[in-house]
């Protein structure tokens, strides 16, 4: 579910939205529903959603109850008020509208082989990994300390991608790579034209998050890129510049 700010004046809602009060100041999802729990009607207590940004750096998080009512409720007891639950914080309670999905977009058909896709040099293994193997590799990703961007986070071993510069530093080698990737490693490096393999970067997309059109920064790195899709399916869309 993807929030935004209400545009028509007088908007309510049963979504609010709550500011100074978020996990970069500490709070949990558990602080949250303490909050706002007394302005549930007993029968609709398993209906109180709280919704964390997945970002450790926001200040604000969403809550939405069964009815508008209880949500009108919580807006009239703590916003502008001291909170007792938050250590006397005051929080900035407003109506928050959802983000209706868009229009489906009629797209050309997905390739699912390489030669479907009739692009020089691009190489289409499917089920490259077990459901096993794949759920090991979320594992161990999930262990690891992230990064966050604007809209996702990453995790970089071997050499850091720094994105201000669009390339990596070959003097700042992180590291080998972790060995939990290295079974991994060697069979992508048993594909046709795969270099070692030194650098690897995680991204994380959360759904609704992607890229817009961009190109690699070759220079950056030597032989093949690889791309493997955990957790989901990915579809990558190619244009051919116009000559």
């Amino acid at each position: 579910m993807i929030f935004k700010r209400p545009k028509q004046p007088g908007f309510t809602s049963r979504h609010l939205f709550v500011g100074n009060c978020g996990p970069a100041l500490g709070f949990t999802d558990e602080d949250v529903r303490n909050m706002f729990a007394p302005f549930v009607n007993g029968e609709s207590a398993d209906r109180l959603e709280v919704h964390m940004p997945w970002s450790g750096t926001a200040s604000h998080v969403y809550v939405s109850f069964a009815s508008q009512q209880e949500a009108a409720r919580a807006i009239e007891q703590l916003s502008g008020r001291p909170c007792e639950q938050a250590g006397g914080r005051f929080l900035m309670v407003k109506y928050a509208a959802v983000e209706e999905p868009k229009q489906a977009v009629q797209h050309l058909p997905v390739a699912v082989s390489s030669q479907q896709a009739g692009i020089p040099g691009l190489q289409i293994h499917t089920d490259f990994v077990t459901p096993i193997e794949e759920a090991a590799l979320l594992k161990h990703i999930d262990q690891q300390p992230w990064t966050h961007l604007a809209k996702r986070r990453v995790q970089h071993y071997g050499y850091k991608f720094e994105y201000s510069q669009r390339g990596v530093d070959p003097k700042q080698r992180l590291g080998p790579l972790p060995e939990w990737v290295q079974p991994l490693q060697r069979r992508l490096e048993a594909l046709p034209d795969v270099l070692p393999l030194d650098q690897l970067t995680v991204n994380e997309y959360t759904p609704g998050v992607g890229l817009s059109a961009h190109i690699d920064t070759h220079s950056a790195f030597s032989g093949a890129l690889l791309s493997l899709s955990l957790a989901g399916g990915c579809v990558m869309e190619f244009r051919k510049p116009i000559a």
